[in-house]
């Protein structure tokens, strides 16, 4: 990696409350310390309380949309909140959740039954042939999701 590289990557500062990489002007005081921008400082503090706490809840999911099993217990201090935004938006990670664990299965249960039926036909030709392995059709393998 090159110099040019490096030092484009290094200037200013990330603000983790806007998300935004600022220059240094931006940051004012405790701000380079807090990684918090000048915008972001004006801000009330109860928005910038819940930023922080959506923020560490948004930690526990992945990058698919899933919640890992020893993560969820850590999501229950958010659904007894005292913010009322705090406990909508952990419902919400949690609604996303089961959405995205339910199309997974779906899609495994229809890969399965793909891979049934592909199966099904391979013993089939078998029977039908002189017990020799026979060639899988390519039109077997089109039921496939992936």
């Amino acid at each position: 990696m090159g110099k040019g590289k490096r030092r484009r990557n290094a200037r200013g500062h990330f603000c983790w409350c806007c998300g935004r990489h600022r220059p240094n002007e931006r940051f004012g005081g405790r701000g380079h310390r807090d990684h918090v921008c000048r915008d972001c400082q004006r801000l009330p503090a109860e928005e910038l309380s819940f930023r922080q706490v959506v923020r560490n809840m948004e930690r526990r999911v992945d990058g698919d949309g899933r919640i890992r099993r020893k993560a969820r217990p850590r999501l229950d201090p958010f659904l007894k909140h005292s913010m009322r935004r705090v406990r909508e938006h952990a419902e919400k990670l949690l609604r996303q959740d089961a959405e995205v664990r339910a199309e997974l299965r779906e899609a495994y249960r229809r890969e399965e039954e793909a891979l049934e039926r592909v199966l099904q036909e391979e013993e089939r030709l078998r029977e039908e042939g002189s017990g020799e392995e026979a060639p899988i059709q390519a039109n077997c393998w089109a039921d496939l999701p992936f």
